[in-house]
């Protein structure tokens, strides 16, 4: 078995604990109860809302199961991850010069997350 740096070892557990927050948020938001509830808190509702509910639980499960990958050491979850990471960043960016709010902390912690992962050390750690 493959050494897992401890700093993959964080970040998997991290993004599986997200992962589990992202599809019960979505599948709570989703049901009839839970979107009417929202709908009614937040003054929002619609078919917009369901289809990003359920948007939201799959992702949630995607989010899950690229958690595991890294755990595993798998480098499809490595990949998959770095990819998400990247994409993340550069709608931060695109949101630096828009209307689009940013989440600062969130970009921040991507950024730290993905130059981690592509460091040479642990980036050869998942291709071996």
């Amino acid at each position: 078995m493959k050494d897992r740096p401890i700093g993959v070892t964080i970040i998997s557990l991290i993004i599986v604990l997200l992962g589990i927050w992202t599809f019960c948020a979505g599948l709570v938001a989703f049901s009839t109860i839970g979107v009417r509830f929202l709908g009614s808190i937040f003054g929002f509702g619609g078919p917009g809302l369901g289809f990003t509910s359920l948007f939201s639980a799959i992702w949630g499960l995607v989010t899950i199961l690229f958690g595991l990958g890294l755990w595993r050491m798998r480098y499809w979850a490595w990949l998959g991850t770095v990819v998400v990471l990247g994409i993340k960043i550069l709608f931060a960016l695109f949101a630096l010069v828009g209307p689009a709010s940013l989440d600062w902390i969130g970009t921040i912690i991507s950024v730290i997350v993905l130059v981690y992962l592509v460091t040479p050390n642990v980036r050869l750690s998942f291709m071996e």
